[in-house]
């Protein structure tokens, strides 16, 4: 019988509650088990009908959020990916004249909702993706049926309006040139649900 496999893990700063989670689920027919570790040191095991499997998941999505949280970026937000990993890399190191270099070099790459920023904008929605982060999930699926392979993956953050996904996409340019870029739009806690089952279907197609 194949077994799916998923993988999840969420980080939430002081602000949702301040926790680390680590979830790993394996669905065999109709049951499916479910290994709970909490900030690297508690862990429990579960075992969960497969019909309420969706409502795990969602309630792990449900975080505290503070009276006042920072303000969020743009619903959705558009921009290249070396600029997103680029200037959190410059957040996280305290650097910033590397960060005003990023986002001045590529002024003009980033949108929302369709349009193109201006240099200040950009900075405005830059520094409120980094600094507006309530909480990280990633989510990864896999299918084992003589081998094991990855047959999903997702990347979420939790902003004070709610979760976005990052999306991947590659750009082509009028020239055609190609350029990674990522998406940050809206989501909700029944849609890891929706993703994890279209994940199954992969597993068991």
């Amino acid at each position: 019988m194949t077994t799916f496999r998923v993988d999840l893990d969420l980080a939430a700063r002081a602000a949702a509650g301040g926790s680390r989670l680590h979830v790993g689920y394996a669905q065999q027919g109709s049951r499916v088990a479910a290994v709970v570790a909490s900030d690297g040191t508690a862990v429990r095991v579960l075992v969960l009908d497969v019909d309420h499997w969706q409502a795990e998941l969602e309630e792990r999505l449900c975080l505290p959020m503070p009276a006042t949280p920072p303000p969020p970026p743009a619903r959705v937000l558009e921009l290249p990916w070396d600029l997103a990993v680029g200037t959190g890399a410059a957040v996280a190191r305290h650097r910033p004249e590397a960060y005003d270099v990023l986002v001045a070099r590529d002024a003009g790459a980033v949108r929302v909702d369709g349009a193109v920023l201006d240099l200040p904008d950009t900075r405005e929605h830059l520094r409120r993706l980094h600094h507006g982060v309530l909480a990280r999930l990633q989510a990864v699926g896999f299918g084992e049926r003589g081998g094991r392979r990855r047959v999903g993956w997702t990347s979420w953050l939790l902003f004070g309006d709610g979760w976005r996904e990052l999306t991947p996409y590659v750009a082509r340019s009028a020239g055609g040139d190609r350029r990674a870029m990522v998406r940050c739009e809206p989501r909700r806690p029944a849609d890891l649900a929706l993703q994890v089952a279209r994940w199954a279907v992969a597993v068991r197609s």
